[in-house]
């Protein structure tokens, strides 16, 4: 997707899709931005959008989540997900914060079955 003289009007969740879809680097994009010929005070606005979009992107997950993905994977316990919500969290585009809910999800439900196993073998 070409950046066009519209992204001063595409939202933080736009530049985000951008980012993720063609892996772009921060550089490339404002290199983009900047090669449009446009005021610079619309260049600064949709520069700063860029910057917390790159900034959610490699937002990390809450301590508190890690440790309730961790005790419960997947959230087993409330099929809700209550505690994190992975499709809004994907909407707005958090992908660094999925990314840690799944590995610390999987880490979970590795001990969990290590621990089933261990209880059939020793008991």
């Amino acid at each position: 997707m070409q950046v066009d003289s519209k992204y001063s009007e595409y939202t933080i969740e736009n530049f985000i899709h951008i980012i993720v879809q063609e892996n772009l680097k921060k550089e490339e994009l404002v290199a983009r931005i900047r090669n449009t010929d446009t005021n610079e005070e619309l260049c600064n606005k949709t520069l700063q959008k860029v910057d917390f979009a790159y900034k959610r992107i490699e937002k990390p997950l809450e301590n508190n989540i890690k440790i309730l993905s961790f005790i419960f994977p997947f959230s087993i316990i409330d099929g809700h997900k209550s505690f994190f919500n992975v499709e809004e969290n994907r909407k707005l585009g958090f992908v660094r914060k999925i990314k840690e809910y799944h590995k610390y999800s999987f880490i979970g439900l590795i001990i969990y079955v290590t621990i089933i196993i261990l209880v059939i073998i020793f008991f």
